[in-house]
């Protein structure tokens, strides 16, 4: 969770690169312990980063792997928010 939040800030600040970096350590985490909400909410930033630099591929790919992660365990509320973006 500190990888994803140490993403955000870095996102919210325009420093892609760094956001990027932590926000595969955060994946890297939730993929070795298994933890699919995780690894969902980290593949959904992405998304949201490919978005602002405009690699509009990338991102709907991040968001339709989110998405699909998401349906796998029924999670409303993050197939809402893929839904959403």
């Amino acid at each position: 969770v500190v990888y994803d939040n140490l993403a955000s800030l870095y996102e919210n600040y325009s420093k892609y690169d760094t956001s990027l970096y932590y926000l595969q350590k955060a994946y890297q985490i939730y993929e070795s312990t298994k933890d699919t909400i995780g690894q969902s909410i980290v593949l959904n930033n992405y998304g949201d980063i490919y978005v602002k630099l405009k690699k509009y591929r990338k991102a709907l790919k991040m968001y339709t792997a989110s998405l699909q992660l998401s349906t796998i365990i029924n999670s409303r509320e993050e197939i809402r928010g893929n839904l959403k973006d």
